[in-house]
């Protein structure tokens, strides 16, 4: 049994390595990482957490050719190398690990395993409102020095022109939040599944916020997430992002993350970084364990920065932090403070908070530029650890100078010992060791300020501390040295100097904090001179009682003051304090005038004590958003914007008197305001006070525009003496409670618009109210005891109406109310509904409540009415009457008194309405609960996740008084973990903390696994050989996991025998050494240098001589065909037969030529004439039949010698069924005699049977030779020249399409065709003229299409031009999806078509008609008219007659110009104005110029009596009812005529050539019919172009004007439309006949004399289906008539 079991496994393993070489042998086809990350996520999402024994069995292979997949369930490969394969069991995973790890193609094999972050302890209820947060990291900023950095950057000016790029690897980033505005780069990707970067965990927001609160703005920050919501992940998936890292170009990757056990995976992403120049800085982790003997990844990578975490007092490591060799740095993060979700901020503490502090610091040295790789900034991050960290630790980051080269050293010397001192004195500082920088600070220095490099003597001249140290690389630090000294003199002079005014103009000094001397060099002080401080970093200063007043500006330079003395300041100038945002403590108790500006900006002033002050300036106090309070007691102007955008929380300026427009707008806090003696409010005074609550302005007569805009909080207002209001005053009020204007006279249009008042407006002397001034308003009710008229209400309102009112109008929404006499007007005002009259059933608009607690609530009664009198009662009984009278409470408000013995309330109003009548109304009966018991009920418990309930009852009648919801607990975290699963060899364990109260999972972490046991020894699995490496293992005491080790291949063996293995030549070097006696391989190999070239004795010819031109010869290498000594070769010249060669055959009409032919090219010489030969004939076909039908009767064409030719005939099949006949056409080619085709659609070949086509003659498609079929279509190929009469005789065709070739077409060629037969044609041409002189049916079609340059989207703009040379869809035409720029690009060859500049061809397809249509895209508009500059060109070349295409004109004016050859916007405009006339740089004319030309030009012969012309009419009824040729004969004879000269038609002999001038005139009526107007340049003169609107007449009418030579509806011109006589008599009269004259159009050509040369014109008139047309002997009905009249050649005689 056990041989079976072992042949078995041996198959086993043979078929495995089969597969394994039919599966793994091809290059594995690489894919992008983000569809890699995808399916890794997918595949790790799948299969999360279903393996018990806490593996993934997910194996990670890295080989560049694709292996085997052997039994994965799912796989994912193709980035980098990378191989994923998912199996479904360990004994799968484990064959895997050791199968991959066998092949040599595998780079490296590793199994997937769980990243978490256990090393990060929040602190609970550490939430912090994100508005107190300045710089959250700053007590750990300021111990590691990044604080002292940030500012001696700030101090110094010092700019970062580059930016650099952070990418944070972690949960994501919370992208919201304040701290990150306008530092987050795009997020860099989910690495997880998902396509948000968001953090839903919070350790990465954390994170980030630390770099991004240690970091100027161009250091930009990237998220990268890699962990989830319980901060876990893959290996993969965070290598993954670390890919992701490399390939966006970041500077600086930020890893808080620790793997258990050393990483393959990981490591290789780090490498991959690392040799791309980014450096990583990582995590040690909080395991308290020596990374120098346990192996935590990334921590242990040599690739990477580790930073361990330090003591709070920064002197030791911190208690749980890993340390060890391989850590480089120390950085604080314990309690760290920063960034958390939802905007908010949280306390978090591990080596995962050290970390980016490193990172701030190494961005810093990436950006100063002092170290750009890995190394280097590894390297100045150590340089710079000067806080011990214990002995054998290493040293803390100091990152103060990470941007500048110092060193350490131990000791400072002071050339002076501490001590006092009599007068000033220079202290001078030198290193122990030389070569050591001194680096210093003073106690005179900024509290926040670092030490600074000492390069001169230190100024003492007032009591000072001096602290120092030495730095020299290589040296350890100790504690630096302070020495103080001691001033013992008061003089301060020196470092002053004033005028003899008391002015003070300088100040010398140094200290920060400042007191200026009241005498200066004996001068009392008594000014100070702006700026004098702007250099000194001023902090603080105190000024003698002296200064009476600060000069304009005196601050604004010096904006980092944060206090100020001046206990006889008076006055504060202009901008005295501008922009000091740091000023927040102000003594100046005696000021009086605050000027404009002064402390504008003083964002941290928080209060001010100006008691005397009586004025403040414009803007004086705008942007303080700190303060909250200001004591002006006296003060009596408040300005413009005075207070402005400032954090007043209440006014109370008694004595103000006037306040300017805006001057408290913008207080968001300001929740009062009491003015009683401003005496205006002025505009937007308090717009946009969102707290504003209540406002009393006793004596204000006027309110202004949106005083109270935006005032969404406003309750309450008293303003008993306004009697006017600017526009919108309360504009967005949205809770006033009441609002009573009892002085208002007057309510304009807007003045309540967006005004939402709860309870009553009331307005008892407003007379008149407008249309609109309630827009977008509400209210309760509206009370007028004194109006005339009302035009407007609020919304959805009750409003009370007196007796006096006038004129109302009725609402749109809500009711009016009033007394009788009210009614009355309403009754006569037909307002109907709208209005009610006012009774105690009726007047009451809110009734009180039915329940309140007494002394704490407040109810109201609103009730309509006049001289109202409001009375509460108090009673025993739930019920109306009885009660007693509640002295003082006589308002519609009341609040129940809390001591009161009684339960019940109810309220009697008294009201008198217009009539005089007085009613009464009672309100509901309130019930006031009594509620003494300040403990309340728990009536439902709140869990963790929903509210509870807590009531309290009422102490008289025992019911639920009030009830207040209790927020859910929210989960409570226990403070014990739960063991979910123990740790393995490879899978982390698992531990949760769970909520106390309902077991919820609030947070995980897991415990690292416990990683393989290979300590047993080593069991050889393959042996090494010179050929092949060896391999052993050791098995896991654990697990069944295997451990290999692998040994170098052996040496060969030499057999000491040297062979040639190579041979050397003179291209290559050769190759010789021994074979192993071992394995036979090659081995001891040695190069055999290259050996010379192999020259043959005797020269080779390379290159022979001509008869005219030289060769040459030379030495030619044997083995590499080098040619060296290369000799020249004479010419052979030339070497003529003696035989003779014939150069042109004889003919039997014409001699030949022969000559001799060199025997070497093909030269000739002594060229002779040969004799004609009788019988070398040129025969061409002259017609058939003679032996038979079809053969071809041939002519010699230069004797006439004829023959029967067989071998041609004029069918083109069999005989019986063939298609055309034909005959010659006597010059060679044939015409076309009969046709038998029955086709749809045919074409009509310019070639038959190698006969050109030049005509189709007499009834060649007899319409019997057709029978019954009906034909779409005919196309007549190009090279056809004419068409005969009646060739398509009764032809049922539909279209036939006649090319530019045919230049002859006889009048009759489509005699009797039926079915409605089109011409397709182009314009111009011999089918154009014949389809317009028989009014056919035609299509033109043009050669050119052209599309303007707006049809293209932003990538191909520009035009299309399609030529064709007959028809096409113009479709199809665009659809051209390419482009090419050209500017004047040369011609384009397509057929027998040149077309010029088309650039390239985008398609060729064959078309109907037979024909090739192509397109092409071309762009570039230099002339700016529309059109491409190059279809411009061709136009241009065409018009002047160029034909070629070519672009010649182009080229010749281009050589020409002087610009080098190179066509200019000039040289485009000169072709096209040259080609059309000017017409692209002429200013239009317009339609009354164009007429006045016509005019003028009919005008101008007034001397001549006559005028001759050729004269031509064509006559059509296109409705198919009447004949072609019975209209023609009814009106042929009547078409010729005499016109005078005052344009009545008079007779003419017929036929006659010789008439009177006719003026042709249209009136002024037929002028305002003009519908366009348009002239064009041509070879005769101007062309005037005048198209006229038709028009419409009934009952024959229209007739009789045409025919009385009288204008009417539409104008025809005089005596020109004669058959409309004709018609006229034809038409019998029928009830609701009608005659539409539809178009007319005159063409005129005028010459350069103002003469006309040609005169046509148009008429169409059509006969509706009533008129009854007689034409012969035939009735028509639906007549259509189209008149055309040319006047060619006139002559003025």
């Amino acid at each position: 049994m056990k041989k079976l079991t072992a042949a078995l496994t041996l198959i086993s393993l043979l078929l495995l390595c089969v597969t394994a070489g039919i599966n793994g042998g091809a290059r594995l086809e690489e894919i992008e990482l983000g569809e890699f990350s995808k399916e890794v996520s997918r595949i790790v999402s799948e299969y999360e957490n279903e393996n018990s024994d806490g593996r993934t069995y997910r194996i990670i292979v890295k080989s560049q050719l694709k292996v085997n997949s052997l039994d994965a369930k799912d796989f994912v490969s193709g980035y980098g190398g990378l191989q994923v394969f998912q199996f479904d069991n360990a004994a799968s995973a484990d064959r895997a690990l050791e199968y991959y790890g066998g092949l040599k193609s595998v780079e490296y094999v590793a199994e997937d395993k769980t990243v978490s972050i256990n090393d990060a302890v929040e602190e609970e209820n550490a939430v912090t409102s994100a508005s107190e947060i300045t710089s959250p990291t700053k007590p750990q900023a300021d111990a590691c020095g990044l604080t002292a950095l940030k500012s001696y950057i700030n101090e110094n000016g010092i700019t970062f022109k580059s930016q650099k790029t952070v990418a944070v690897i972690d949960s994501g980033i919370d992208s919201d939040h304040e701290m990150f505005s306008g530092r987050l780069l795009p997020s860099g990707g989910n690495f997880i599944g998902g396509d948000s970067s968001e953090d839903d965990w919070g350790h990465g927001t954390h994170v980030a916020g630390i770099i991004a609160d240690n970091t100027p703005e161009n250091v930009k920050i990237k998220a990268y997430k890699v962990l989830n919501n319980f901060g876990t992940g893959t290996e993969l998936q965070t290598a993954n992002g670390v890919y992701a890292a490399v390939e966006d170009g970041v500077d600086l990757i930020n890893l808080s993350l620790v793997i258990s056990g050393d990483s393959t995976v990981m490591h290789d992403a780090v490498k991959t970084a690392y040799n791309a120049g980014i450096t990583v800085i990582a995590a040690a982790g909080n395991n308290t364990r020596d990374l120098g003997k346990s192996k935590y990844s990334p921590a242990c990578f040599d690739e990477c920065v580790t930073v361990m975490n330090i003591s709070t007092d920064y002197t030791k490591k911190a208690s749980n932090t890993n340390y060890g060799a391989p850590v480089d740095i120390a950085a604080p993060g314990i309690d760290v403070y920063s960034a958390y979700l939802n905007g908010q901020y949280k306390t978090m503490s591990g080596t995962s908070m050290s970390t980016p502090f490193v990172t701030s610091a190494a961005s810093y040295i990436l950006l100063s530029g002092k170290g750009q790789t890995p190394e280097e900034v590894r390297t100045i991050l150590k340089d710079n650890r000067i806080m011990a960290v214990g002995e054998s630790e290493p040293g803390g980051l100091w990152a103060e100078y990470v941007t500048r080269e110092l060193n350490e050293n131990n000791g400072v010397l002071f050339s002076v010992p501490e001590g006092k001192f009599k007068r000033e004195f220079y202290l001078e500082l030198s290193p122990e060791n030389e070569g050591a920088e001194i680096y210093y600070k003073t106690s005179k220095m900024a509290s926040t300020a670092g030490y600074v490099k000492y390069t001169s003597p230190i100024y003492i001249s007032a009591t000072t501390k001096v602290t120092a140290f030495a730095l020299k690389k290589g040296c350890k630090i100790s504690e630096p040295i302070t020495n103080e000294y001691t001033s013992d003199f008061s003089s301060t002079d020196r470092y002053w100097e004033s005028d003899l005014n008391g002015v003070v103009t300088k100040y010398k000094g140094f200290s920060s904090d400042v007191t200026v001397p009241e005498v200066i060099k004996g001068v009392k002080t008594t000014a100070l001179t702006a700026g004098i401080f702007d250099a000194v970093g001023l902090n603080s200063i105190v000024l003698p009682d002296s200064v009476t007043s600060l000069p304009d500006n005196m601050f604004s330079g010096a904006s980092g003051i944060t206090k100020i003395t001046a206990n006889g300041v008076e006055n504060i100038g202009a901008e005295a304090f501008y922009g000091c945002k740091y000023l927040s403590d102000v003594t100046m108790p005696n000021v009086k005038t605050v000027n404009d500006k002064a402390f504008y900006g003083c964002e941290a002033l928080s209060a001010l004590s100006f008691p005397d002050c009586t004025e403040a300036g414009i803007s004086a106090f705008e942007g303080c958003k700190a303060l909250k309070s200001f004591d002006g007691e006296k003060l009596e102007t408040a300005k413009e914007y005075a207070f402005k955008n400032s954090g007043l929380t209440s006014i109370d300026f008694s004595l103000l008197k006037t306040a300017g427009k805006y001057a408290f707008a913008d207080c968001t806090s300001l929740a009062t305001a009491s003015l009683p003696n401003v005496l205006s409010g002025s505009d937007n005074l308090f717009s946009g006070c969102t707290a504003l609550k209540s406002v009393s302005m006793d004596k204000a007569d006027y309110i202004g525009d949106s005083i109270f805009s935006g005032c969404v909080k406003l309750n309450t207002v008293n303003l008993p003496n306004v009697t006017a209001m600017g526009s919108s005053p309360f504009n967005n009020c949205k809770a006033l409670k009441d609002l009573e204007l009892p002085e208002l006279t007057e309510i304009k249009s807007g003045d309540f618009n967006n005004t939402a008042v709860s309870g009553e407006m009331y307005f008892p002397k407003v007379l008149n109210v407008a249309q609109n001034a309630f827009d977008g308003a509400s209210a309760g009710a509206v009370i007028y005891e004194s109006a005339l008229t009302c035009a407007s209400y609020p919304a959805n309102t009750k409003a009370a109406l007196p007796s006096t009112v006038l004129e109302w109008l009725a609402p749109t929404s809500g009711k009016v109310y009033g007394g009788a006499e009210c009614k009355e007007k309403a009754e006569s005002l037909d307002l109907g509904e709208s209005f009610v009259q006012l009774s105690p059933e009726t007047a009451v608009w809110k009734d009180v409540s039915s329940e309140a607690i007494a002394g704490r609530a407040e109810v109201m009664f609103g009730v309509l009415g006049f001289n109202r009198e409001y009375q509460w009662f108090n009673s025993a009984e739930n019920a109306i009457g009885g009660g007693t009278p509640i002295e003082g409470a006589n308002s519609k408000y009341f609040a129940p008194p809390a001591d009161s013995e009684y339960e019940y309330y109810y309220c009697k109003v008294t009201s008198t309405d217009n009539n005089g009548e007085t009613f009464v109304v009672y309100s509901n009966v309130l019930k006031a609960h009594t509620v003494t018991s300040t403990e309340w009920t728990v009536e439902k418990e709140a869990t963790c996740t929903e509210n509870g309930t807590k009531v309290k009852y009422c102490d008289k009648c025992g019911e639920v008084a009030q009830s207040i919801s209790v927020s859910a607990l929210g989960h409570k975290r226990s403070t014990t973990a739960t063991i979910d699963y123990e740790p393995t060899c490879t899978k982390s364990g698992s531990y949760s903390y769970r909520c106390v109260r309902c077991d919820t999972v609030m947070s995980s972490f897991t415990k690292a696994a416990l990683g393989h046991d290979y300590s047993g020894e080593y069991i050889m699995e393959k042996e090494t050989t010179c050929t092949e490496e060896g391999v052993a293992y050791i098995k896991c005491s654990r697990c069944d996991s295997k451990k290999y080790k692998y040994f170098e291949k052996l040496a060969h063996m030499p057999d000491g025998i040297e062979v040639v293995i190579k041979e050397a030549t003179c291209e290559s070097t050769g190759l010789k050494g021994m074979h192993c006696t071992v394995c036979g391989g090659e081995c001891e190999t040695v190069e055999i240098p290259k050996t010379p070239h192999s020259f043959p004795e005797k020269k080779k010819v390379v290159k022979a001589p001509t008869c005219l031109e030289e060769g040459y010869e030379a030495f030619v290498c044997t083995v590499c065909s080098l040619e060296s000594e290369k000799t020249v070769l004479a010419a052979l010249g030339h070497d003529y037969s003696d035989e003779w060669t014939v150069i042109t055959k004889a003919t039997c009409k014409t001699e030949g030529t022969k000559a001799h032919k060199c025997t070497r090219c093909e030269e000739y010489k002594d060229e002779t004439a040969l004799p004609t030969d009788p019988d070398a004939h040129t025969f061409e076909i002259t017609g058939y039949g003679e032996a038979h039908p079809h053969y071809a009767n041939e002519t010699c064409s230069l004797c006439n010698t004829t023959r029967v030719n067989k071998e041609k005939t004029k069918r083109n099949s069999s005989c019986v069924n063939c298609t055309f006949q034909w005959m010659p056409d006597g010059s060679g080619g044939i015409i076309i005699t009969k046709c038998y085709a029955k086709e749809k659609t045919f074409t009509v070949p310019a070639v038959i049977n190698g006969f050109k086509v030049t005509g189709i003659g007499e009834k060649a498609f007899d319409g019997s030779k057709f029978g019954d079929v009906t034909c779409d279509s005919i196309i007549i190929e190009e090279g056809i020249e004419s068409i005969a009469s009646k060739a398509f005789y009764k032809c049922y065709v539909g279209a036939i399409y006649i090319p530019s070739t045919v230049t002859s077409i006889a009048d009759d060629a489509l005699y009797q065709t039926r079915y409605s037969s089109k011409i397709i044609c182009r314009e111009n041409t011999a089918a154009h003229k014949f389809a317009l002189k028989n009014l056919l049916k035609c299509e033109v079609i043009s050669d050119i299409f052209v599309i303007a340059p707006s049809y293209f989207s932003d990538e191909h703009s520009g035009v299309i031009i399609a030529s064709q040379k007959s028809g096409g869809d113009l479709n199809k035409i665009l659809t051209a999806n390419d482009g090419t720029e050209i500017y004047g690009a040369p011609s384009y060859k397509h057929g027998e078509t040149e077309v010029f500049g088309t650039g390239s061809l985008i398609s060729s397809t064959v078309e109907k008609y037979g024909t090739a249509v192509y397109k092409i895209v071309i762009k570039g508009d230099l002339n700016g008219d529309g059109v491409c500059d190059v279809l411009d060109a061709q136009l241009a070349e065409t018009y002047l007659n160029k034909k070629s295409f070519g672009g010649k004109y182009c080229a010749e004016l281009a050589a020409t110009n002087g610009r080098g050859g190179e066509m200019t916007v000039e040289d485009y405009s000169q072709l096209v104005n040259t080609a059309l006339g000017g017409s692209y740089d002429e200013e239009a004319l317009s339609a009354e110029e164009i007429v006045n030309m016509y005019k003028a030009a009919v005008e101008k012969p007034t001397g001549y009596s006559t005028v001759e012309y050729s004269r031509k009419d064509y006559d059509k009824d296109i409705s198919s009812n009447i004949t072609n040729s019975l209209l023609q004969n009814s009106v042929s004879s009547y078409f010729q005529g005499r016109v005078s000269k005052d344009g009545v038609l008079k007779s003419c002999e017929e036929n006659s050539s010789e008439c009177e001038f006719g003026r042709f005139e249209l009136s002024n009526e037929n002028f305002s019919k003009l519908v366009s107007a348009k002239t064009k340049k041509t070879d005769g003169g101007t062309l005037v172009t005048l198209v006229f609107s038709g028009g419409e007449n009934e009952s024959g009418g229209y007739l009789d004007a045409l025919a009385n030579n009288v204008a009417l509806n539409g104008g025809a011109i005089d005596g020109i439309v004669s058959s409309a006589y004709m018609l006229k008599n034809s038409v019998k009269k029928s009830e609701n006949r009608s005659v539409m004259y539809s178009h007319y159009e005159i063409e005129a050509v005028i010459g350069s004399d103002g003469f006309l040369k040609s005169v046509r014109y148009v008429t169409e008139l059509s006969v509706s289906a009533d008129v009854t047309v007689m034409f012969g002997n035939a009735t028509h009905n639906s007549v259509s008539l189209k008149r055309i009249v040319e006047c060619e050649d006139i002559v003025y005689k």
